[in-house]
């Protein structure tokens, strides 16, 4: 577990030289070995809504649970880009990469990957427009928590307009 956490340390590292405009949060916890072999959908999310309102997050009305496809293009999505404006700000390859890492830190059996909208995930319906339930005060947030019952970790990005 610790070579996961160093992990995530060096990849918020590098996420935090990458984005080089609005607020970067991120952080990541071990978990405690689960009393059962399967937790229910019900207690992860109350698992993941703990942990992020002691990262000093709202907890939003709604989570949309993406699969780890949809949770690597968000991430990508919201590192590459400026929320505000949609303007690409760095090498969407190296972000992609970073997302990939991201999603690998997790257990792909049991992952689960949340975020609190649509803004970027490859599956939205063109003219849907994006929707989403901010964590945060800023005029745009948004990224991608992952849990898988051992680690719990997140990337949040604020954006102004």
């Amino acid at each position: 577990m610790r070579d996961k956490l160093e992990h995530f340390a060096v990849l918020e590292q590098r996420v935090r030289e990458i984005r080089q405009y609005g607020v970067v949060r991120a952080g990541a916890r071990e978990l405690p070995a689960p009393t059962t072999t399967y937790l229910s959908q019900g207690t992860e999310l109350a698992l993941v809504n703990s942990f992020m309102k002691a990262q000093g997050f709202a907890i939003p009305k709604w989570w949309v649970f993406l699969n780890a496809i949809m949770a690597n293009e968000t991430l990508a999505g919201v590192i590459h880009k400026d929320m505000a404006y949609d303007s690409p700000m760095n090498d969407e390859v190296a972000c992609k990469q970073i997302a990939q890492e991201f999603i690998c830190l997790f257990d792909q059996k049991s992952a689960l990957f949340l975020s609190n909208g649509m803004l970027y995930a490859p599956l939205k319906v063109k003219g849907s427009g994006s929707g989403w339930d901010p964590l945060t005060s800023a005029t745009f947030d948004g990224g991608v928590v992952g849990f898988d019952g051992s680690l719990i970790a997140y990337f949040w990005f604020e954006d102004e307009d």
